[in-house]
């Protein structure tokens, strides 16, 4: 399934279908197998369908037999076999073989105590008429999207944020708190989008309404665990467990009646899921038929090339990767995507795929595994010695020491061995008192001037605050280990990146997969040790050990990592005359100083991806382009 839209009338007034049709219009790219509606009163929904593995029958809202529960659904399950098992056991019938029938079926018996027990990338709607309640969900991380508009009558729910834009009467405000996050390059909310009113659900959120209700009720359903609880005497237990868990995740994510495509960059994460379900295939495990590698070629000589690392991987598993040409659109490019999507434009590296992304849609393929995720649950923290010694795991600790002595030599070792242990041996109330001693002053030059946001306007900037101490408020009563656990799962930014790779995909005719997010894959990372990824300089340990004989050695011992800064670069200057013509203009001279953005462009305009202020330069060209838009649209 490719796309959901809703919407409900409070009131208990008919649903307004040339609305939602309007709606279902503005994603049509997402129903290459029809999009079939339901009104049903104050409720219309419909359901746009991508056939992926053949079980879905019809592009149909799924409907219980007594009529009661009405299900349109975006996505697909890993678990389906042990929900189906479970369901069969309290003698729950699955009428069909679809992940929706099972969702339907399992919120039939359990109600919302279903929403834990999915493990997946998911987005639905569910209508409950006895109850006369809508209700939504969206997975773990937010890889499906969802979202909403409420204006104390009616609800709207779709898909894409243009979905919902083309239902409204007119168009909303600009949401200027929301440009002052990609103006800073600081991401501190997943449920705003740059529209005021027009709301994402956030990852493992629920939202329900009833008719007569005065707003909806968001919360939370699933919560990320971090108390390391998978301990074993050996670190080859722990390899044997993360290979067969990633294994089993390539196996379950590549259920298709299609070719299955994966994106190759050469890079470990994405390596390792091809090289697994090529091993899958061979031995007749892998739930698809045939198997295509699709790579990025990357411009030659320059940082952005991985093909040495690619062609290994080719080698190694003695298949043929398709190469597609790095996609480097001119600035009008993005002005249209800009447009079209009614979001701030993309920035040039999420774009850059657009070539592999015709080459999957040409090859026929419905479905495409990547490695994302890799780098957000591998790479590891940098308290394993805390962490060791909190678990007695002296002679990790003793690893952790050795490594970081000989990557970082003996004064850094030192100096961290000493802070990690202390930090393990005092008390909370000395190192709370500590932390407030060595506290840098707020008011005192700061080490970076990026770090200061001078570019932004007094207002932006104290906007800006009042969100990091909201985000701050989530994190603040987590230990520092769980902190840092539970701000990777938080992080805005990711989600949002997520959701370009969905809508990208989508425009294609096919939709990613992403093992390595899965909900199983990140609870492994939390709940295992942290020195298992991370050894001085050394990331992604454990699936560099775990991988030995199934990855080529030339990519599991690479320390490399590609960078694509030049996309960014042959925009500079066009960017920069948008730049300069839309600060003067509301909202953005509200946010911003003409002349301190000029100076951001002068000074940073050259620098590399890390360093530099690339993303503070895309963020006040993609705000501008956004005001722009808004204008227009």
């Amino acid at each position: 399934m490719a796309g959901i839209a809703a919407i409900l009338c409070t009131n208990g007034a008919p649903a307004d279908d040339l609305r939602l049709a309007r709606m279902v219009d503005k994603m049509d790219y997402r129903a290459p197998d029809g999009a079939i509606y339901s009104s049903l009163g104050p409720v219309a929904l419909c359901q746009l369908a991508q056939n992926t593995d053949g079980t879905e029958a019809l592009a149909a809202p799924h409907v219980c037999p007594d009529k009661r529960f009405t299900l349109v659904f975006d996505g697909y399950l890993l678990n389906t076999p042990e929900l189906r098992a479970d369901l069969s056991s309290h003698n729950q019938v699955c009428r069909d073989m679809s992940d929706a029938e099972v969702v339907l079926q399992g919120f039939r018996k359990w109600g919302e105590a279903l929403f834990p027990k999915l493990e997946g990338e998911f987005s639905f709607v569910i209508w409950d008429a006895a109850k006369r309640r809508i209700i939504c969900a969206r997975d773990h991380f937010g890889m499906r999207p969802l979202t909403f508009h409420w204006d104390g009558r009616v609800l709207l729910v779709a898909s894409d944020i243009a979905a919902i834009v083309a239902a409204l009467d007119r168009k909303p405000e600009v949401n200027t708190g929301y440009l002052a996050e990609h103006l800073a390059n600081e991401w501190y909310t997943q449920d705003e989008t740059a529209w005021q009113g027009v709301m994402k659900l956030a990852p493992a959120h629920q939202l329900s309404l009833e008719i007569g209700d005065t707003k909806p009720r968001v919360r939370q359903y699933w919560q990320l665990p971090t108390e390391v609880s998978i301990l074993y005497a050996r670190e080859e237990e722990y390899f044997e467990h993360y290979r067969e868990m990633l294994d089993d995740l390539v196996c379950r994510t590549s259920r298709t009646n299609r070719a299955l495509a994966i994106e190759v960059s050469g890079g470990l994460d994405s390596s390792a899921i091809f090289c697994l379900a090529d091993r899958a295939i061979k031995n007749g495990r892998l739930p698809a038929h045939s198997l295509h590698g699709f790579t990025l070629a990357g411009i030659e000589d320059d940082i952005s090339d991985e093909r040495q690392y690619s062609g290994a991987v080719a080698e190694h598993t003695g298949r043929v990767l398709a190469a597609a040409e790095l996609f480097q659109p001119g600035l009008d490019w993005f002005l249209d995507q800009s447009a079209s999507d009614a979001t701030p434009p993309f920035p040039p590296n999420a774009v850059m795929n657009t070539g592999i992304h015709r080459a999957i849609r040409d090859a026929n393929c419905r479905v495409a595994l990547t490695g994302h995720g890799g780098d957000h649950w591998l790479n590891g923290g940098n308290n394993q010695l805390l962490e060791a010694l909190s678990l007695h795991h002296w002679s990790a600790g003793l690893r952790s020491i050795a490594a970081d002595r000989r990557d970082f030599g003996f004064s850094y070792a030192a100096r961290k061995g000493v802070r990690q242990t202390a930090a393990w041996l005092l008390p909370e109330s000395v190192k709370t008192a500590v932390k407030r001693i060595t506290a840098r002053d707020p008011d005192g030059p700061m080490a970076d001037d990026l770090e200061a946001n001078y570019w932004l306007s007094p207002s932006a900037q104290e906007d800006l605050a009042h969100r990091k101490d909201a985000y701050d408020r989530r994190l603040s009563n987590s230990s520092p280990s769980a902190r840092q656990k539970i701000a990777r799962w938080l992080d805005p930014y990711t989600v949002l990146a997520m959701e370009m790779v969905n809508l990208q995909s989508a425009r294609h005719g096919f939709e990613y997969r992403h093992p390595m997010l899965s909900r199983r894959f990140m609870e492994f990372s939390t709940t295992t040790p942290e020195y298992l990824r991370r050894r001085g300089k050394l990331r992604k340990y454990i699936h560099r050990e775990a991988l030995k004989g199934i990855l080529p050695e030339t990519v599991r011992l690479r320390r490399d990592k590609a960078f694509f800064d030049t996309t960014f670069y042959d925009l500079h200057r066009a960017t920069r005359l948008v730049c300069e013509k839309e600060m003067t203009m509301p909202p953005l001279s509200g946010l911003v100083s003409q002349n301190r953005v000029a100076s951001l462009f002068n000074r940073h305009g050259k620098t590399d991806i890390d360093s530099g202020a690339i993303w503070e330069l895309w963020g006040a060209f993609a705000s501008a382009t956004f005001a722009l838009q808004s204008r227009d649209h």
